[in-house]
């Protein structure tokens, strides 16, 4: 597949999937075309395309929330773990209101001690 083509499945077409929101689950109102996949499988019918690809309930508390992802640096993958946090409690401003952070960093941040 080149960059600026689709290799379509055979059984599948250009084999869609809905775009939902990383953090609740809702659509977000995308189509993702995701082509040939392995073993010409079909696509699931809903998907996670990017951690800023929020649902509109989701982006609306970013008003007033910072939300931060903890993510494994080492693979560079979220780990699924996220938490809002009021954008007054924060002495920076983050911009576009998402922040990611190291798993060691958000432990320390967030994770009880007495756990």
């Amino acid at each position: 597949m080149s960059n600026d083509s689709i290799t379509l499945s055979e059984k599948h077409g250009l084999n869609p999937s809905l775009t939902s929101c990383p953090i609740c689950g809702k659509e977000t109102g995308g189509i993702a075309l995701m082509g040939r996949l392995k073993n010409d499988a079909e696509a699931p019918k809903h998907c996670v395309t990017s951690l800023f690809d929020l649902c509109d309930d989701c982006k609306a508390r970013l008003d007033k929330e910072v939300l931060i992802y903890e993510m494994d640096r080492e693979n560079n993958e979220p780990t699924g773990r996220y938490i809002f946090v009021p954008k007054d409690a924060l002495k920076v401003e983050v911009p576009k209101g998402i922040a990611l952070m190291d798993i060691n960093e958000f432990k320390q941040m967030f994770e009880d001690e007495t756990d």
